[in-house]
């Protein structure tokens, strides 16, 4: 099971791939200026079965798995199981983007098992914690000491042009979703809507 905070289509990834990007719940970093706060306490998650999440990707047409948060390493068990019911529906493994807060190093220096099987499954690692006095305009990674880590020759940087950030905000009844990195004015506006909704 994935404990989760939102899924779907997201513009996070390269401008010609149709993204799909599930925002797992749960960190315990507590960043400065996390535009995830809520997904961080761990607070009435939704959960939902990887294979239910798998038949969604499929279903919809997606083209890239993107692993957002919180912090997707807390849930790597759940992210491999996610990522193998993929390739068995789709039938082949998909691209995969991971944005964690660690760096490659500290899961290296873990050893965990389960940490050590998803990022042999990810692509594209961007890596390290969020730091709001370098928040960065790159659409890519929210601040300048965060890395793309080609893991696979999947992608290479010529896929991913630069480009300034852009969000979507996303308003369905009563539910109000952002996707997407936001820049320190887009961050500061959607933390004012999200009180104001």
């Amino acid at each position: 099971m994935l404990y989760i905070n939102n899924l779907g289509g997201s513009d996070l990834g390269p401008p010609h791939a149709k993204n799909f990007t599930i925002w797992v719940n749960g960190c315990g970093r507590n960043c400065k200026g996390c535009i995830s706060a809520e997904a961080n306490k761990m607070n009435a998650p939704v959960v939902l079965s990887e294979h239910f999440v798998a038949l969604l990707y499929k279903e919809g047409g997606y083209s890239l798995l993107i692993l957002s948060g919180g912090e997707p390493f807390l849930q790597a068990s759940g992210l491999v199981r996610t990522i193998s019911e993929i390739a068995h529906i789709s039938g082949e493994k998909p691209p995969v983007i991971c944005y964690t807060g660690n760096t490659k190093e500290e899961i290296d220096q873990r050893n965990d098992p389960a940490e050590k099987a998803l990022l042999s499954l990810t692509d594209l690692l961007i890596d390290g914690e969020y730091i709001q006095e370098q928040d960065s305009s790159d659409r890519y990674k929210g601040s300048d000491n965060q890395r793309m880590i080609f893991c696979t020759n999947r992608f290479s940087s010529d896929d991913f042009p630069p480009m300034k950030r852009s969000i979507s905000i996303r308003l369905d009844g009563d539910h109000i979703a952002m996707s997407g990195i936001p820049s320190s004015s887009q961050a500061r506006a959607w933390n004012i809507l999200k009180k104001e909704w």
